[in-house]
């Protein structure tokens, strides 16, 4: 049997893929150079869909900056939940895991 989605579903997948190309294109091309255009052929969705979940290129930036900030400090959260004693070594491993989390922006 197929799966029917809900609206509401279909309409949080196409965000989380326009949110998955705009952030591809913000670093590509960097914020002033990325088009709606070039964001929505890179999603495989119309310039229209793009508007149906934000009002401009400045509040997509800003939801594909959320995001990105989101997951890197619930990543580090879980890294620092995980720590049960802090001692020296431990204060290593979470300075690495946070040189990491730096570097795969």
């Amino acid at each position: 049997m197929v799966e029917r989605w809900t609206r509401e579903r279909r309409l949080e997948h196409t965000r989380s893929l326009l949110l998955d190309a705009a952030e591809e294109v913000f670093a590509e091309k960097g914020f002033m150079s990325a088009s709606l255009d070039d964001i929505a052929h890179a999603a495989g969705y119309t310039k229209g869909a793009i508007y149906k979940h934000f009002a401009t290129k400045e509040e997509l930036f800003l939801a594909v900056s959320d995001r990105y900030w989101r997951r890197y400090f619930d990543n580090f959260a879980e890294v620092m939940s995980s720590a049960t004693q802090i001692g020296a070594r431990e204060l290593e491993e979470i300075a690495e895991r946070w040189r990491q989390l730096s570097r795969d922006r």
